[in-house]
């Protein structure tokens, strides 16, 4: 299903258990733009604008200009882009992409003018299947704008960083027919667990309003989002399902586009490479869908890095910096370490040898790649606030739990509710076992990790750097 990801990945390393540090596209991306968390960024919701919030942040692609590389940025990179244009990151002009998901003329036609519950307006279908070329979706658009601008780097030698935002597998699921007759219908699972988790309090969970705006979606009471949830049928369940596996095929399609050109190039030399989601998904587990909460589903994100190919030596798998005294960095493993989103800023920069900016509150992972089963961070922070009912839920994975702690606004004493889940036995998240008397020392413990925040949960040799 993804074959170009599947190669690029033993290339170099996908990290198994990556986390965002808040499951929404905005303040997601915002973090891992800005290698600052969202109590810091500001950005918590998808109208806050990151250079409002927090003028003096240096961004990712603005740190690698000021180092004197070309920056160029394309697609979905910011979140709205063409409302977040960035002109401090960005060396060359920004290349959006604006336009209808939808390539079926009918479906564009159901968008204009059309509202839905509280005045919302309808975004059309939830899925399409067409006739279509790559080229006719915004994904291709993208691919095509990419591997022109890497044709103009080729030329000239100057380094570059080139951001590349794949709108897919975003709903809606709109691919030509070929990705959709890559899954048999008949082979679409049901999702697991389909029920909510047994005790997790009400506003853990959400009434998934992104996905209800879409056409022919079952409507809810929108101003409240944990309630009058509306399931969808098996139908629908099953359909939506086919839909976002043919999205990723799809958006697989376009990075393997990209990739092949840099290497056509001879770009791939002395680039590095990383491909990020800004968080996880829910496809009907827990009669949910998209993301909007703290479960292990929704912020657990794909992370891989591949190292710039001009490092390998003659021997396969193995990578060397002849400058430093380092174990060789190995390739086409995974690690199951608690990494952050909030890392890749650091990340990268180490690998382009770019000077690290100082105040990130992420940590390079570079360590992994040279021993993926080294001793890490000790826990992976998120959160998600529920504004509709003013609370906010923080949560922290550690090798065997998560533990999310609801507290009444900014007040992090006046705690609603707390969440427990042992991953040991129960990896789903489908039992809240917080209030159970033989949890309650791992609790109050998991508790105690969460307030000391993650400057306590970095590796030994980073904590003494930051001197804690």
């Amino acid at each position: 299903m993804t074959p170009h990801l599947d190669r690029l990945a033993s290339q170099g390393m996908i990290f198994e258990r990556a986390y965002c540090q808040q499951a929404l596209c905005r303040p997601s991306r915002a973090s891992l733009l800005s290698g600052l968390r969202p109590d810091s960024t500001g950005v918590h919701d998808l109208d806050t604008v990151l250079r409002e919030a927090r003028p003096d942040a240096v961004t990712l692609p603005q740190h690698f200009r000021q180092h004197g590389y070309r920056t160029a940025g394309i697609g979905k990179i910011f979140h709205a882009d063409a409302f977040e244009p960035e002109p401090a990151s960005w060396s060359e002009p920004f290349i959006g992409e604006q336009d209808l998901p939808w390539v079926l003329p009918g479906n564009r036609e159901l968008v204009d003018g059309q509202f839905g519950p509280h005045g919302r307006p309808v975004f059309g279908p939830p899925t399409e299947q067409s006739d279509s070329v790559a080229d006719e979706h915004p994904d291709g658009r993208i691919a095509s704008a990419a591997e022109a601008a890497l044709d103009r780097f080729a030329g000239d030698g100057w380094p570059f960083f080139l951001a590349v935002g794949f709108v897919k597998p975003h709903l809606p699921f709109a691919a030509p027919s070929e990705y959709w007759d890559r899954t048999d219908p008949r082979e679409i699972g049901d999702p697991d667990p389909l029920e909510a988790p047994e005790g997790a309090p009400e506003y853990a969970l959400t009434n998934y309003p992104e996905l209800r705006v879409y056409q022919g979606m079952p409507g809810s009471n929108l101003a409240r989002p944990s309630t009058s949830k509306v399931p969808l049928t098996r139908s629908q369940t099953r359909q939506l399902r086919r839909g976002y596996l043919a999205s990723v095929s799809f958006v697989d399609e376009q990075i393997g586009r990209v990739l092949r050109r840099l290497e056509e190039l001879g770009l791939d030399e002395d680039t590095v490479v990383v491909i990020v989601s800004d968080h996880g998904y829910k496809l009907g587990e827990y009669g949910e869908w998209t993301k909007q909460t703290n479960f292990e589903l929704d912020v657990r994100s794909l992370l891989m890095v591949r190292p710039a190919k001009a490092r390998f030596r003659a021997r396969p798998n193995v990578l060397t910096d002849s400058a430093v005294e380092e174990p060789p960095v190995r390739l086409g493993l995974s690690s199951d370490a608690l990494v952050e989103l909030v890392d890749v800023f650091p990340t990268v920069c180490e690998l382009a040898g770019v000077p690290l900016l100082e105040g990130l509150e992420g940590t390079s992972v570079v360590p992994l790649l040279r021993k993926p089963r080294r001793a890490w961070k000790s826990a992976a922070f998120s959160q998600f606030p529920r504004g509709g009912v003013g609370v906010v839920g923080r949560t922290i994975r550690t090798e065997s739990y998560r533990l999310t702690e609801w507290s009444n606004g900014a007040d992090r004493d006046d705690v609603e509710a707390v969440e427990l889940y042992d991953h040991r036995d129960d990896d789903r998240e489908s039992i809240n076992v917080a209030n159970r008397p033989e949890h309650a020392a791992t609790v109050e413990e998991l508790r105690a990790q969460l307030r000391a925040g993650w400057r306590a949960a970095l590796p030994p040799e980073h904590r003494s750097r930051d001197g804690n």
